[in-house]
């Protein structure tokens, strides 16, 4: 069976509409013809490097809060969290505080930009479906 991994960013967002419209994927009906992504846009994959190619949207996943807590309380509801949580405590990053998380499935980010518009990667971890 292959591995499967979950890449994730965590950080401190201004507020939600900011934060939802920086990790959105956008279509845009007007651009060139060899546009590489069809008109497809999402400025969370522009800031950290990330080829809209290698992603598929379906498998991204993101919430935010509207108060400051800890990495595992964001993560609390999120798919296949349960298979992972043990990982992110074991690396002592329960002690981040934050409100908005970004979770790429079946991704293992290998970009160098580690913060960007107040998200910082946390790392890469394995899950299972």
């Amino acid at each position: 069976m292959e591995q499967q991994y979950v890449s994730i960013w965590f950080g401190k967002s201004k507020n939600e509409d900011e934060f939802y419209k920086f990790t959105e994927f956008a279509f845009e009906e007007d651009v060139d013809e060899d546009d590489e992504y069809d008109g497809y846009k999402c400025e969370f994959a522009k800031e950290f490097d990330i080829d809209l190619n290698d992603i598929d949207e379906d498998f991204m996943e993101v919430n935010y809060s509207e108060s400051m807590t800890s990495l595992s309380k964001l993560l609390e509801g999120c798919s296949y969290y349960d298979t992972f949580k043990e990982r992110i405590k074991d690396n002592l990053l329960d002690s981040m505080n934050g409100n908005s998380v970004v979770l790429l499935y079946d991704y293992e980010y290998k970009g160098k930009k580690k913060k960007k518009h107040g998200m910082t990667f946390v790392g890469i971890f394995e899950y299972k479906k």
